[in-house]
């Protein structure tokens, strides 16, 4: 067994959509209310999806990816005015820090 998938879901569609892009997430695929990303494996995505179904709760996620450079995106992060649910720290598993998207899912970030 492996992972396919990560899913946020989303209220806004286009909002979650311009978030991601102003982080450099790239699309690879686009069904209009479901959006899939690159993270560096061919059988392996991050996406977002608008909906209204009620066992589909926006904001309730967590995903963790690794980066290459967490300085680097960590100021990217606060240029582009996002807020920081846990600034940059080093922990035992690496340097880590998290934000929120708009729909408050928890992404966090992490450097080992």
């Amino acid at each position: 067994m492996k992972l396919r998938n990560v899913i946020f879901y989303v209220r806004d569609i286009e909002a979650a959509r311009d978030f991601y892009r102003q982080l450099g997430f790239k699309e690879v695929q686009n069904f209009g209310k479901f959006i899939s990303y690159d993270v560096g494996r061919e059988d392996m995505w991050f996406s977002i999806m608008e909906s209204d179904d009620p066992c589909m709760v926006p904001g309730k996620q967590v995903c963790v990816f690794w980066a290459k450079n967490i300085q680097y995106l960590y100021k990217k992060v606060l240029e582009l005015d996002i807020a920081v649910d846990t600034k940059l720290y080093k922990a035992d598993f690496g340097e880590t820090f998290a934000i929120r998207d708009p729909d408050g899912n928890k992404i966090e970030f992490v450097q080992s």
